[in-house]
Formats: structure tokens, sequence, C-alpha cells
């Protein structure tokens, strides 16, 4: 990320950009982490850097990160993802991985949740985005609400204010899918 942020802002038509957004993955490690190494990325490339995640600054460029899945846990898309299943098909999966008599490494676990999940549809694809397309994701669940809020300030005119975390009134019905590609 650091080389193409560095590249990106030396283009010649960087003048016309208003906005960049950083997503990426918490991973094992905490948010904090993966914030501050976004942080990090983005003031090396001549940017500012957002006082929290799922902020934007102000300025003539604005910028913003979210560290998946929620910007306070360990995780990665897939645990955001995870989290819209029902508790149905959760306890499936589980049960799949102990009849199996496999156990996940915490730091896979919900890469393999998802797989596990989208290995049962009529048109198993391990790219998660491409499920999402294909509607294998629940993406009017509760648990995009920060997500979508933060991408919603990329067309604003001003910076949005932080997004309220949780809650079914984050939800809304905007196409998420554009944001998993």
């Amino acid at each position: 990320m650091r080389a193409f942020l560095r590249a990106f802002v030396k283009r010649s038509g960087f003048g016309a950009v208003r906005r960049v957004a950083v997503v990426r993955d918490a991973e094992a490690g905490p948010a904090e982490q993966a914030f501050q190494s976004v942080c990090d990325t983005l003031s090396d490339s001549g940017l500012v850097r957002p006082v929290r995640a799922g902020q934007w600054t102000r300025g003539q460029v604005q910028t913003g990160a979210f560290i998946l899945p929620d910007n306070s846990g360990s995780g990665m898309l897939e645990t955001l993802l995870c989290r819209t299943l029902e508790t149905d098909m959760e306890r499936c999966i589980r049960a799949f991985f102990e009849c199996a008599g496999v156990s996940p490494p915490s730091v896979r676990r919900d890469k393999q949740r998802a797989r596990a999940l989208l290995a049962t549809k009529d048109e198993p694809h391990p790219s998660v985005g491409i499920a999402a397309k294909k509607g294998y994701w629940n993406l009017d669940h509760a648990a995009f609400g920060p997500l979508e809020a933060f991408l919603s300030g990329l067309g604003a005119t001003e910076p949005p204010e932080p997004p309220a975390m949780g809650g079914a009134d984050t939800a809304t019905s905007l196409n998420r899918g554009r944001a998993l590609e």
C-alpha cells in the first residue's frame, strides 16, 4: 500500500482527487495497530492522518481509514461477513468443522467459516466479493452499518460525522456489493 499511495499522489490527475479512503483488515493484531500503519502510510505519502478509524479528515484532500471488521477488534472482511450468519447456519458450520476433526487456527477461522458457507451454494466461489454479487451474503445486515457510513463519506460534500456504532438503525439498503469488489 505504501508504494501505491506514494505513486498515486504523484500522478498527473491527483489534483482532482478530493477523498482517499483506505479499508484494510486488522488481521490478528489489534485494530489500533493496523490504523497506525495506515496513518504512517498516509503521512509518508504527504496526506493528512485521520484522528480515528472510521472518520474523515478535513482539507483539500480528505482522508479516512476503516479497519475491518469494525475499527476496534481483530479480524478481516470475512469476520464482518460471518457476523451476518444466522444462528442455525453458524451452528451447522461449527458442526461441520467438528465432524471433520478440524479446528481452524484463530487467525484463519473466519476465512474458513466463510468458505464453508460458500461451498453450500449452487454456484460456489471462493471470492467473497463475487459471492456478494451473487447475493450469498446478507449485505443489508446491521453489521455493515459502520462500514457503509464510512464509505458514504466518499460521495459527501463535507466529511460525514462519525457513525454511530452498531444498532439496526445504522443499516440501510444501499448497494453494498460494490464495497466488496
